[in-house]
């Protein structure tokens, strides 16, 4: 009879607990924005955006990147491990692309917090999809 608990290894519970780090701050700037008032309206129509809300949005690109490198270099069969810096390179790709989007609209004098949900939407279901599983 084995004392040990069964569970998952620690070394097993990193990757998701970087994870889980990684993609609830991408909540937590949005916390912030509603707290300091930077976001008072959500309007996708109909207002100007500023040269730096439109490269934000733009920025999305970074999440294409980050799935083509997460789909092509991060392989299931290989050892986790091994594999744990891309992965967190994919996650950090994600979160920049929200970093990006809270700078612009901390920025803007507008007050259109639409860019910035837009960016966190994309970015958080990304990481969604790039939860590390135990198969992998």
């Amino acid at each position: 009879m084995s004392l040990q608990p069964k569970g998952p290894k620690p070394e097993e519970l990193v990757p998701i607990i970087l994870w889980g780090a990684l993609t609830l701050s991408m909540v937590l700037y949005l916390v912030v924005l509603m707290f300091l008032g930077k976001i008072q309206f959500i309007q996708l129509s109909g207002t100007e955006r500023s040269l730096i809300e439109n490269v934000a949005l733009i920025s999305n690109i970074i999440l294409l990147c980050s799935l083509l490198v997460h789909q092509k270099k991060v392989h299931p069969q290989k050892d986790s491990q091994k594999q744990l810096p891309l992965r967190i390179l994919t996650w950090v790709m994600n979160e920049s692309v929200v970093l990006f989007a809270f700078a612009a609209t901390f920025i803007s004098t507008s007050g259109n917090g639409a860019v910035f949900l837009i960016n966190l939407g994309t970015a958080f279901i990304t990481n969604v999809f790039m939860f590390p599983r135990n198969s992998q």
